[in-house]
Parts: C-alpha cells; sequence; structure tokens
C-alpha cells in the first residue's frame, strides 16, 4: 500500500509538471520584447521587460514586482542564525575566501577557480545522463575546473550529514558549470521517484529542502535551452513553486536591494516594496537574456554569485 501509494503522489506531482511547463508554453515567452515596452509610456524599460503572460492574457504592469493578476510568492525575513556571512563582502568579492580556507584543499581551489571565473547569465543545455557517463565527458569547459573531480566523499561531515554533504558537493559542482553533475546528486532528495540519471528516491532526507532548492538552481543555470518540460526557465519555475521558504532569503533580498541600488535604483524600489522572490528572479533572467539587456544581465549575474555564496555556506554550517 505504501508503496502505491508513493507511486500515485509520484503520478500527481509529474502531471504537474507537465501541467506547469504547457502551461507557460502556451502562455508564450512569458516576457514581453523590449520594443513593445518602450511603447508602452514613459516607465523604465527595466521595469516593462519583466511584464508577463498571465491567465486570460497577456497583462502588461509598470511595476514588474506586481504584473496583473500573477501572484509572487512571500517568504519569511527570519535571519539564518547557522552563517555569519557579511553580506556587504559577499556582494563586493562573492567566491573570497574566509580566512583559513573553507577547511578543504579541494573546495579551496574550487573558490579560487570561481573567484575568477564567477558565474555568468547565458543558460546551457544538460544531458540528463548518470555520473558514470557524465565522467567521461570530458570535452567541455566543466571537465577543466577543479570541481570536476570532487566527491562528496572528499568533504568531511558529521555522522548523518551525508545527504547534505552531497548537496554542498553538488552545489559547488553546479557554480563551475556542472548542471548534470549536480542534478544527478540532489534529484534522489527532491524527486519521489526513480530517474535514469540520479537513481532511486531517498525518501525522508533532512537534505530535502536544501535539495529542492538546488534543483531550482540547476534548471535556472539551464536557462532558455529546452530540457525535460519546457525550457529551463518553464522546469525551475515549477521548482520555485517547491521552494517555501529557505533560510538564506532574508540575507539574499538585502544583497538584492544593495545591489540594485548600485546599478538600477528603480529595481532596488520595486525589491524594497514588494520584496525579493524565486518566480520574480526567473523573470528577471530570461528578460535580461531575452531582451539581450547587458545592465539587466549583470545585475543578476551579481545577485546569482551571492545567492549560490549564500547557500553554499549554509550547507557548510550543517556538515
Amino acid at each position: 500500500a505504501d508503496s502505491m501509494s508513493q507511486a500515485a503522489g509520484a503520478w500527481r506531482r509529474r502531471c504537474a509538471v507537465v501541467s506547469c511547463a504547457l502551461q507557460v508554453c502556451i502562455l508564450g515567452a512569458g516576457v514581453l520584447s523590449s520594443e513593445a515596452s518602450a511603447g508602452s509610456g514613459g516607465s523604465s524599460p527595466h521595469c516593462h521587460a519583466f511584464a508577463v503572460a498571465a491567465p486570460g492574457g497577456f497583462q502588461q504592469s509598470s511595476r514588474f514586482f506586481a504584473p496583473a493578476r500573477l501572484k509572487t510568492r512571500k517568504y519569511s525575513m527570519s535571519s539564518d542564525a547557522s552563517t555569519t556571512t557579511n553580506v556587504a563582502d559577499v556582494i563586493t568579492r562573492p567566491w573570497a575566501l574566509p580566512d583559513g580556507g573553507m577547511g578543504n584543499a579541494k573546495v579551496d581551489e574550487v573558490f579560487r577557480y570561481l573567484d575568477s571565473n564567477a558565474i555568468t547569465l547565458p543558460g546551457q543545455p544538460m544531458r540528463y545522463e548518470p555520473l558514470n557517463v557524465m565522467a567521461r565527458v570530458t570535452n567541455r569547459p566543466f571537465a577543466s575546473t577543479p570541481a570536476f573531480s570532487l566527491q562528496p566523499e572528499d568533504i568531511e561531515c558529521r555522522p548523518g550529514a551525508e545527504d547534505t554533504r552531497a548537496c554542498y558537493c553538488a552545489l559547488l559542482q553546479l557554480a563551475c558549470g556542472g548542471l548534470d553533475e549536480c542534478h544527478d546528486r540532489i534529484t534522489p532528495f527532491s524527486w519521489e521517484s526513480a530517474t535514469i540519471f540520479g537513481g532511486p528516491p531517498v525518501f525522508g532526507s533532512s537534505a530535502q529542502d536544501d535539495a529542492t532548492y538546488i534543483h531550482h538552481l540547476v534548471h535556472m543555470r539551464e536557462g532558455q535551452f529546452p530540457g525535460e518540460f519546457g525550457t529551463g526557465w518553464n522546469n525551475a519555475g515549477f521548482w520555485a513553486g517547491s521552494v517555501d521558504d529557505h533560510p538564506t532569503f532574508p540575507q539574499l533580498q538585502q544583497a538584492s536591494v544593495l545591489i540594485a541600488q548600485e546599478s538600477i535604483p528603480e529595481i532596488a524600489c520595486d525589491l524594497q516594496q514588494e520584496g525579493w522572490s524565486l518566480p520574480t528572479f526567473i523573470k528577471c533572467c530570461s528578460a535580461a537574456v531575452g531582451n539581450d539587456d547587458a545592465a539587466l544581465a549583470s545585475y543578476c549575474e551579481r545577485v546569482v554569485n551571492v545567492q549560490y555564496r549564500l547557500l553554499v555556506d549554509h550547507l557548510r554550517s550543517k556538515l
């Protein structure tokens, strides 16, 4: 009976993903062109770039953080007491090694690599192959990074934190461009049915919430490329809906406002009034790529690198 219940739950969830992807595809790309935005009347082009397709037709809003008939998620803003990350320092240099390093020579090498090769916005296609297959795919940029050979077992952790350690390793690989490696490692903790690339599910994992958030980040990196269910943006939207909250969001909210104040002040105003959310940031990134908006892309990339660093520190605090 338990196995039948689990199978039924997996089927319902997969149907929900397909439905979500189909809805986004039917509604269109989800972002209006910059030309249409410019002709809509005087407000910031960055704000108009976020007007999205909503059920019942296209609804344009000069305030992209509250487009007509489209709800944005609200997260609690309680701080993460488990980390001591200084937001101002992370904004300035997200991948700077702390004094004394990260407690692991291989992880230190990954940080040094990212300090010179920060995460960028354009998407990257995925292969959806298991780890043993991906290990043989060496004709790709990720294979030349120090994260390519990184394994969870290379990282020490307390007893019972092995799943979190796998997520920690996966996130570092994702930051360096290992989308499939990360996807393979975190899928068993975040998806309740077996997959050909991730293997059988791990039910009741203490890392489920973090893995679900990372699952969203994987498909954000996939971006405009087609994947399992529509584009990476589409799939990222589904996983954003599965992230109820996360302890790093208060610091990420603070960082996103500070970065916007330096680069695009009108975004900072909306962030302060409406709040930051994963669905909103999907629209932000997809608009930057779709409209070839260099200023918006630069803002998104800075936020993304801070987002990853905050999550890395959060996971490390649990090891």
